[in-house]
């Protein structure tokens, strides 16, 4: 019979040795570095939102919403409500007066179209306030806080390393004489008032009733010490002596110099020219106060009598410098 050749069995594939999987390559992290806006950086923001806006800074200023209450306007507590702006660089000279930092809660009163909390707030990172009595003005400033808050969302989405910190911003609607806002006016430490050219003197000032700047000498008594705050026209005239003067009147009157002969330091400094939006080639001076940490440990601010024969001034026995009216608001004793 015929014989078929055999067929050699099937071999096995060569064992192949199994290892361990390579491990996939680690994802590269993705540092954030965070920090507010440069000062370029921020007036990029504002001239693109003007853009967004169809109009700019400039217009709006001009406009009939923003200036139509500097001659009269309808309130209770004022006349008047001068429009002027601190340009970016007049400001950021202000932030280094005021010694911002990301900790501090910054106030400006009369913050009118809110190009100062906005620029502190994207430049330095700490938490921003407002207050503008004028509702057109008022408005308008929450239009660019929207479209720059807007934009900074944009810019994280396509940014991979920068994460910006930017601080919160608050603008109210109101007048700063009204007591329901007297906690968020006072519990600001680093605080900016526009009263340039003495408008929150005789020229804003009801008949019978005490100037605005009156007010703002007893907000600031009512702030914590430490507090900083800067002016454009001087409202010393309501403080009454700093320390260093009082204690000088004191010592030429043979009384003891004392922390609590007063509440406050004052200086002032210069700007130089091109700060403002009303006069491009005039120098600024600002009015820097101090509030300083006095004996008593509450924080209160409190003065002492230098009338020779009074037996208070001898014994130095200190007088509160702030008084409450029975309708709320605070002034300076």
């Amino acid at each position: 019979p015929e014989t078929k050749p055999l067929t050699p069995p099937p071999q096995a594939a060569p064992a192949v040795a199994l290892s361990s999987p390579s491990p996939s390559p680690a994802k590269a992290t993705i540092t954030r570095i965070t920090k507010p806006f440069t000062l370029d950086g921020f007036e990029q923001l504002w001239r693109n939102a003007e853009v967004d806006m169809n109009i700019s800074t400039e217009s709006i200023e001009s406009g009939q919403l923003v200036r139509e209450s500097n001659n009269s306007m309808l309130s209770t507590d004022q006349t008047r409500a001068q429009y002027g702006r601190i340009l970016s660089r007049g400001l950021e000279k202000i932030i280094q007066v005021l010694k911002l930092a990301p900790s501090d809660i910054f106030l400006d009163i009369g913050h009118g179209i809110g190009n100062a909390p906005l620029q502190v707030a994207f430049t330095i990172g700490c938490q921003s306030r407002g207050i503008e009595i004028v509702e057109e003005r008022c408005v308008i400033s929450h239009q660019f806080k929207d479209n720059l808050e807007r934009q900074v969302e944009q810019t994280l989405l396509m940014e991979k390393k920068w994460t910006r910190h930017i601080g919160s911003t608050e603008l109210r609607h109101g007048s700063f004489l009204d007591p329901k806002h007297h906690n968020f006016l006072i519990s600001a430490n680093k605080i900016l008032v526009n009263n340039a050219n003495d408008i929150f003197g005789s020229r804003s000032s009801l008949e019978g009733k005490p100037t605005l700047d009156a007010y703002i000498a007893a907000l600031f008594a009512s702030s914590e010490p430490g507090t900083i705050m800067v002016t454009l026209y001087p409202i010393t005239g309501y403080l009454g002596r700093s320390i260093e003067k009082e204690n000088e009147h004191r010592k030429k009157r043979n009384l003891q110099e004392s922390l609590d002969a007063s509440f406050f330091t004052c200086e002032q400094v210069n700007l130089g020219t091109g700060v403002v939006s009303w006069s491009h080639g005039k120098e600024i001076n600002v009015w820097v106060y101090s509030r300083v940490h006095q004996s008593d440990e509450s924080g209160d601010a409190y003065f002492l009598c230098d009338n020779i024969h009074c037996d208070a001034a001898q014994n130095n026995v200190a007088t509160a410098a702030v008084y409450q009216c029975d309708d709320g608001t605070f002034f300076v004793a």
